[in-house]
């Protein structure tokens, strides 16, 4: 049957070796971190970004940042550019991939922290573990799914926004003390394997293009 899967295969090849790539990244990164391996270079950053375990003007700033973007705020905004993809091509396929995304996002993250415990930059467990940070894959993944909503086969520069993002997240997080280095990272690779993922399966042409959702279609 007719679909615009086909149109996807140009991006498909590059899209899977940047899937592979990133899990592969992640899975590396996270022996290492539970390993203990990356925790004197975790150090060495967490008292750079903050020395001395201070909490002034920069640590404030960085706060601002962090609050502002908070999982359950920029999760917002794929749902809303969802919502007006969804009333432009009249389909409610937009909605749905949103859906997916969010809950394989949540799941993963949750699954993750819980399954690995690793105390954060304070040695606490209270929110469960600390790696992968679920602040850096949100803000990753709820831009980049923005830009892929509004358009399927974005130009380069668009995703300079989310990795503007992500740096000033990551770099937010480590300023105020909240999180290790390697939990960042981590949480942008994670971020980075489920957006390359979403293109190379084909999802997002399948959201994005015109008309109902309906069997077959």
């Amino acid at each position: 049957m007719p679909s615009a899967l086909p149109a996807a295969r140009p991006q498909a090849a590059p899209a899977t070796v940047l899937t592979v790539a990133s899990i592969a990244g992640f899975a590396v990164l996270t022996v290492a971190v539970v390993t203990g391996v990356l925790r004197p270079l975790d150090a060495d950053a967490r008292e750079w970004a903050r020395p001395g375990g201070v909490w002034g003007p920069a640590q404030l700033r960085a706060d601002l940042l962090v609050e502002t973007l908070r999982p359950d705020r920029v999760v917002w905004l794929p749902v809303v550019v969802g919502v007006l993809q969804g009333v432009a091509r009249r389909s409610v396929r937009p909605l749905l991939l949103v859906g997916l995304t969010v809950g394989l996002v949540s799941g993963l993250v949750v699954g993750l922290k819980e399954i690995l415990a690793t105390p954060d930059a304070h040695g606490d467990l209270t929110h469960g573990g600390s790696f992968p940070s679920g602040h850096t894959v949100s803000v990753l993944v709820a831009s980049g799914l923005s830009v892929l909503l509004i358009r399927a086969h974005p130009p380069r520069w668009v995703w300079v926004i989310p990795a503007a993002l992500v740096v000033g997240m990551g770099g937010s997080l480590m300023v105020e003390g909240a999180h290790w280095g390697s939990d960042v990272v981590g949480g942008a690779l994670l971020g980075a394997a489920l957006l390359c993922g979403l293109r190379a399966s084909g999802l997002v042409c399948w959201a994005t293009r015109p008309g109902a959702a309906t069997p077959g279609a």
